[in-house]
């Protein structure tokens, strides 16, 4: 509906507008009669397709949007800037220092995973039932940036300093493709790497979290660090589960050539990276868990191994079959 101060048609609409039991008119063009003096409680989309130069203005546009209507579902507002004018956001004359948070009790409202991991939040932000406060967000440092994530959902601020929401399965995606662009570029310094933490690591510098997308991805919660970037980013289906990677090497060669101790030692980390992944697998420390501690203290293992050099090698050896699929 054309709203405007020569169009009498329009101008009559504008109550119906603003009422929020009325179904129509839902989109309202107008130039400038809805910047000040009208309270429009359920307008969630404003659209800015004009230059704005005064900052007073501007907050009175915003305004539009910020009113709120629980009962009607109301808690938050989107801005579609043709103009650059949010610009006017970060200018210290809006109101001091710039930070930025997305909305309070925003779970991201998309489907993709069945849900939010933030859990039931009601309209003010607090998780419903027990009377808790709202989980805290997420938050990150990727490359100096601080980045928030809520539900399905992530938060920044690009180069140019905006805002920035996106879904978090998105923003993985592009983060890997930014530091491996292909498959084969991804599986050369995977299988280059002394020890996949260093992998994991670079992934982890540069935003993605394995841990969130196995939350918003529960069909390859059980996957394996490798398989998840292959799924995620380069389109992989029925990416196998670290247990079924783990069976594999048992039923090699490999496996058959070890005795006694050392069969057991193999047995049991390929037990402990089917249930912890990788990353675990490859610390020392993991001598030090059960049932290790059964077979026998780390200086006892070691030295059934042969060396310390030698269960590094051994853990190579593990690692090579583990992937000798990818």
């Amino acid at each position: 509906m054309r709203i405007t101060g020569t169009d009498r048609y329009g101008k009559a609409q504008i109550d119906n507008f603003i009422n929020v039991n009325e179904p129509y008119p839902v989109i309202a063009t107008t130039v400038d009669l809805l910047s000040t003096g009208v309270d429009c409680k359920t307008c969630g989309l404003i659209a800015i397709n004009q230059t704005i130069s005064s900052m007073a203005r501007f907050k009175q546009i915003v305004g539009r949007g910020t009113r709120l209507r629980e009962d009607k579902g109301k808690m938050s507002f989107y801005i579609l800037d043709f103009a650059n004018a949010t610009d006017m956001f970060f200018d210290p004359d809006f109101d001091g220092e710039t930070t930025f948070e997305p909305p309070e009790g925003d779970t991201g409202g998309g489907s993709d995973s069945g849900g939010s991991s933030s859990g039931n939040k009601d309209g003010k932000g607090n998780k419903g039932g027990n009377g808790e406060p709202p989980e805290p967000r997420k938050k990150y440092v990727v490359k100096g940036r601080d980045v928030k994530v809520d539900g399905q959902q992530v938060y920044y601020l690009d180069e140019h300093g905006h805002p920035v929401t996106e879904q978090y399965t998105v923003y993985a995606r592009r983060s890997i493709l930014g530091t491996y662009a292909t498959l084969d570029d991804f599986i050369h310094n995977w299988n280059a790497a002394e020890r996949k933490t260093a992998v994991a690591e670079i992934l982890q510098g540069n935003g993605v979290m394995i841990d969130i997308v196995r939350e918003l991805c529960p069909e390859i919660a059980d996957a394996d660090i490798f398989d998840i970037v292959c799924y995620i980013a380069y389109g992989q289906q029925n990416p196998p589960s670290r247990a079924q990677r783990a069976e594999k090497v048992k039923h090699r060669k490999f496996f058959d050539k070890y005795s006694g101790v050392a069969r057991q030692v193999v047995e049991t980390l390929l037990d402990k990276y089917a249930q912890n992944g990788i990353v675990e697998f490859e610390k020392r420390t993991i001598l030090n868990q059960d049932p290790f501690t059964q077979i026998g203290s780390p200086k006892k293992i070691i030295k059934e191994i042969g060396s310390v050099e030698k269960y590094e090698l051994l853990i190579t050896e593990i690692e090579n079959e583990l992937y000798k699929i990818a």
